[in-house]
């Protein structure tokens, strides 16, 4: 019974093993549910608690081994998230875009405006070769920039049209945000663009617009020009050249006048077409013979026809020409002139010098209608203005040794004079001297007239009856230099009256017709 009451000793240490083994077991699995709760907060705040000595090298090592390990994981994230957002921008087809890089280690701010510069650069490169083609293709000019053909002042237009735009477009440019560590950590990448539609709205269709009112005023031109309106359609022509120079500059613009397909350049046709006009253009006088007086005032004015001859041969009136007026020889006065509606104008010449015995116009259309530089030659014609022959006249009747008056001779002499087409000008000549002292007249030949009635004596002892006799030294003179070109002396006549002084108008009066005579001789010389 002893031996079968004792107590087994590994039966009563079994429970006690158990129990402890039990406990290690819980310890474990609460120590390993707090290992993955603690790693699992980790992974949602991304942060890595730093490792110390005392964790020993092997914890170190592994906390330094997750550090290297999360930083490239995120940043993989970011930049496949930058990639794909360029990308979507880089693949729209509606934009303009442009990107600019900068280092971002240093100044943030800085590094923002050195990127977004650069990628403004970049639109406008991409920009400027967009404007270079469409003003190649709207203007029509591409055949020749392609071929090589461009001067250097084409060149510079394109250069600054294509600035002056590219300019215009940036002012509205769209910027999208700058993307760090893109395309590689440390590097920013900044993105601009616009939209094709304001590129066109603000760029292509105004050059169009453009394009098209220099064609429309060549258009016009040709119509004016068909309607016998030669004026206006030179004027349109003019402006269509101004037009394109203020729009394009020496870029050429063409068009199709004919819509065969055949382009010219808006410069080659209006220089062409007012080639064919200045060709085609007369001008005519329409009357002759035009003689100044010694005031230098026309006996009759100059009048100019201005015609253009047709493609059929018939000549059209030119209205509202505007013609100049040159005094090549001589001088004078010459207001301004427009041909009328039946293409006639009176040449307005006044203050003619009359020191010249010829003065000489040239009249021609005025060069100011065309562009400056058109190279066209212009009628002209010339107008010969003549000056009278001019006689300064001078009739002294002296009467028993007084001067007296000889009104009605002058005025005889003066129309015998006119008759012959010479103008007259009052002088008070006597000798050789007096004439070639008076070189302001203006005067071809001086004519004296020197009259004297003497006696006046009683005639056979009646005191109320009286004698005189009375001769005229008649002397033609050339001016300016006063030589001597005929002389005459009249035979003397008698007159009787109740004085001497009577006496001698009647000689005088009986004396006239011999005075006219010789006049009439010497203006048959004049001829």
């Amino acid at each position: 019974m002893s031996i079968n009451n004792q107590t087994n000793p590994a039966a009563q240490a079994t429970p006690a093993i158990l129990f402890r083994g039990l406990v290690i077991i819980c310890l474990a699995i609460t120590c390993l549910v707090l290992a993955v709760g603690c790693a699992g907060m980790a992974g949602k705040t991304g942060d890595i608690m730093p490792a110390t000595d005392s964790d020993g090298p092997d914890r170190v090592m592994a906390g330094e081994a997750n550090l290297q390990s999360a930083a490239p994981v995120r940043q993989q994230t970011d930049a496949d998230k930058t990639a794909q957002r360029l990308g979507e921008l880089r693949k729209r087809t509606d934009i303009y875009w442009g990107e600019g890089m900068a280092d971002i280690t240093g100044d943030l701010g800085a590094a923002r405006m050195l990127a977004k510069k650069r990628a403004l650069s970049d639109l406008s490169q991409k920009i400027s070769v967009q404007v270079a083609s469409d003003i190649q293709i709207i203007t029509g000019a591409y055949t020749t920039l392609d071929a090589g053909r461009t001067t250097e002042a084409v060149e510079k237009s394109i250069t600054r049209k294509i600035e002056t735009y590219s300019s215009h477009v940036l002012e509205n440019v769209h910027e999208d945000q700058l993307f760090l560590d893109y395309p590689k950590p440390g590097w920013g990448t900044y993105f601009v663009w616009i939209s094709i539609k304001e590129y066109t709205d603000k760029i292509a269709q105004d050059m169009t617009r453009k394009k098209s009112l220099v064609v429309d005023q060549v258009k016009n031109g040709d119509a004016a020009y068909a309607a016998g309106d030669f004026m206006a359609a030179l004027s349109q022509y003019a402006t269509s050249q101004t037009m394109q120079q203020d729009f394009f500059g020496h870029i050429p613009v063409y068009l199709d006048p004919d819509g065969t397909g055949a382009r010219v350049s808006v410069a080659g046709y209006v220089s062409d077409r007012m080639r064919r006009f200045s060709g085609a253009l007369t001008l005519r006088l329409l009357n002759k013979d035009f003689l100044y007086d010694a005031a230098g005032a026309l006996e009759k004015t100059p009048r100019v026809h201005a015609t253009i001859t047709d493609a059929a041969g018939n000549p059209r009136p030119v209205k509202n020409l505007p013609l100049k007026v040159v005094f090549i020889k001589g001088s004078g006065q010459a207001g301004q002139i427009t041909t009328g509606v039946y293409g006639q104008a009176d040449l307005p010449v006044s203050g003619i010098d009359p020191a010249f015995k010829q003065t000489v116009v040239r009249v021609m259309p005025d060069p100011a209608i065309f562009p400056k530089g058109t190279d066209v030659q212009l009628p002209a014609i010339q107008v010969d203005l003549q000056r009278k022959r001019t006689v300064a006249l001078s009739v002294q009747f002296t009467n028993m040794g007084k001067p007296a008056g000889a009104r009605d001779l002058t005025r005889g002499i003066t129309a015998r004079l006119l008759e012959n087409r010479m103008a007259v000008v009052t002088a008070g000549f006597k000798t050789a001297a007096d004439v070639a002292a008076g070189r302001d007249l203006n005067a071809d030949y001086a004519l004296i007239v020197l009259i004297n009635a003497h006696g006046g004596a009683n005639v056979g002892g009646y005191a109320n009856m009286h004698v005189a006799e009375c001769a005229a030294d008649i002397t033609l003179y050339r001016m300016p230099s006063g030589s001597l070109a005929h002389a005459k002396q009249t035979p003397a006549s008698r007159g009787f009256g109740t004085s001497g002084d009577t006496a001698g108008w009647d000689a005088f009066g009986n004396n006239k017709d011999a005075i006219m005579a010789e006049i009439a001789k010497m203006t048959d010389y004049l001829k």
